[in-house]
């Protein structure tokens, strides 16, 4: 996409926790103070990717994507913790310093900060997409067949929903599974 877009395109990932936002745990509850050894799918990602952007913007673009497609197209559910040192490592991230930056005290702020500012907004999943403008998407993407798909894709829903606001909500049935 940087390709296409060039420096008007800027991502600026932020934190959401489907963990928090699902939870039955009752409103006392925050994912983001569990201890380390809590069993969950979704802190061991947030836990690196927060510590690998201590290492820099590009180890933490690498790591994020790794997570990505690791969930994605891998299906690891980061349950265990080799699956985020696995991709960590291929990341060319130093392991070492990742797992010491995973265990400093605060190392979730974003996390938290992140979560409750999305919900001020009705964020309800992920990926949503919020422009400079104010408007916001939600979407659920199934992964294009190249790389011109791909940029086709994105033209198509930037056109859409950065600037025009008239679509509320797109579903598409799905058939009957056998």
């Amino acid at each position: 996409m940087k390709e296409r877009y060039g420096d008007q395109l800027q991502i600026n990932w932020k934190n959401f926790s489907l963990e928090q936002s699902n939870t039955k745990e009752g409103p006392d509850w925050f994912v983001w103070d569990q201890p380390e050894d809590y069993p969950s799918r979704g802190l061991p990602a947030f836990r690196a990717l927060a510590a690998a952007r201590l290492q820099g913007e590009a180890e933490f673009d690498r790591l994020q994507f790794a997570l990505l497609e690791g969930r994605h197209e891998r299906r690891k559910d980061f349950t265990d913790p080799n699956d985020v040192d696995e991709l960590a490592k291929e990341s060319g991230l130093d392991l070492e310093r990742l797992h010491k930056d995973m265990s400093s005290p605060g190392l979730l702020k974003a996390l938290e900060e992140d979560h409750l500012k999305a919900k001020t907004l009705g964020v309800f999943g992920t990926p949503t997409f919020v422009f400079g403008n104010g408007n916001q998407a939600f979407v659920r993407i199934k992964a294009p067949k190249s790389v011109d798909e791909s940029v086709r894709a994105f033209d198509v829903f930037l056109e859409n929903f950065r600037d025009n606001d008239y679509f509320d909500e797109i579903k598409r049935p799905k058939p009957p599974r056998d």
